[in-house]
């Protein structure tokens, strides 16, 4: 915990940071599930759901304030996180992301305001998610932060529910496809198989648990072809 640092800091103890990077904390989506992603024509479990609409995806990207959540909850030690589970030194890595990401993702609450406008949403109208609570093993702070992330979106016009489960629930909700505008905290490490293997993501993932994240029936089918690779100089071309 981050006051037993301070505290072995003060009896002369230094902190060293890591050179490989290891666990990355990111809010996550329970959204976006093909009925059969082995059959793209069997469709969506929930049509047309809020996040399937980039716009809102952005807009809540837009809202949140990683600078402040960083120097407040994690003493500033922690370094921006531009795709989720993936990391500049694992090979595929594209810089476009990290130019790019303080435009198209960036905290920017006015901007957050115009692209919910744009996607329909407004005062009378408002955009609506729920926040699933839970605590992570990985670091302490995590409820914290998680209402932190709340009042965020609350500043920029959205309605957000806190929401109580536990495990068993949480996984039967899961399995059963019954989650829509559905996030929660999360923690992993970076690799490029985890990363195209993961629940979550800023768009639409390959593999995964059933019922995290996004599912597109294609995105997972060149995720298989890729998976079978072994050539890494290959591998890094198709990424």
């Amino acid at each position: 915990p981050d006051d037993l640092k301070t505290q072995a800091e003060r009896q002369g103890f230094k902190l060293i940071g890591g050179k490989v990077p290891t666990t990355q904390v990111f809010v996550a989506y329970y959204c976006c599930h093909q009925k059969d992603v082995k059959d793209p024509s069997a469709g969506w479990a929930v049509p047309n759901p809020k996040l399937g609409d980039v716009r809102v995806r952005r807009a809540l990207s837009k809202g949140i304030n990683r600078d402040e959540l960083n120097k407040t909850f994690f003493r500033g030690k922690g370094v921006p996180t531009y795709l989720t589970s993936f990391d500049p030194t694992r090979y595929g890595w594209n810089s476009e992301w990290e130019r790019r990401f303080a435009v198209d993702y960036g905290y920017d609450p006015e901007g957050a305001k115009r692209l919910l406008a744009e996607a329909g949403y407004g005062p009378s109208n408002p955009l609506e998610q729920n926040i699933v609570l839970i605590e992570l093993a990985q670091f302490p702070g995590t409820m914290d932060v998680q209402e932190a992330v709340a009042n965020y979106w609350r500043n920029v016009g959205i309605k957000v529910n806190l929401v109580n489960m536990d495990n068993a629930q949480r996984t039967a909700s899961t399995r059963g496809l019954r989650f829509e505008n559905h996030w929660t905290i999360d923690g992993t490490s970076s690799d490029v198989h985890i990363y195209l293997q993961t629940r979550w993501g800023p768009s639409f993932s390959a593999g995964g648990s059933v019922g995290h994240g996004g599912r597109d029936a294609e995105v997972t089918r060149q995720f298989l072809a890729l998976r079978s690779e072994l050539d890494e100089k290959k591998q890094e071309a198709a990424y």
